[in-house]
Parts: structure tokens; sequence; C-alpha cells
């Protein structure tokens, strides 16, 4: 997929400004991102949940 390396003419930035992701990539990242937050909320106990939230 990839071209080749990247010409000593392009910068840096031209190339990330110029880059394009896999279409597979725009599908993947929302569904990494809720995995991240389940796994994330399933860590956090239940006494911390309720201090935060104001209860006694």
């Amino acid at each position: 997929m990839a071209a080749g390396p990247r010409p000593d003419d392009v910068s840096m930035m031209e190339a990330t400004a110029g880059a394009h992701q896999p279409a597979w990539f725009d599908w993947l990242n929302p569904l990494v991102g809720v995995v991240g937050v389940w796994c994330g909320s399933q860590k956090l106990p239940a006494e911390r949940v309720r201090r935060t939230a104001g209860s006694p």
C-alpha cells in the first residue's frame, strides 16, 4: 500500500497533510473507543462512583 519512502523535498507536515487512513480504520476507531469506555467503567468501584456523585 505504501508508495515507498518519503522524498527528501516533501516536509513532514506536507506528508502528514496528504496522508490517507485506510477505510477500515474509520469503522474500527469508534468501536475501540466504546470498548475502552466500557472497560474503564467496569474498573471504577461502586463506592467511588457514589462518592463522586455526591451521595453520602
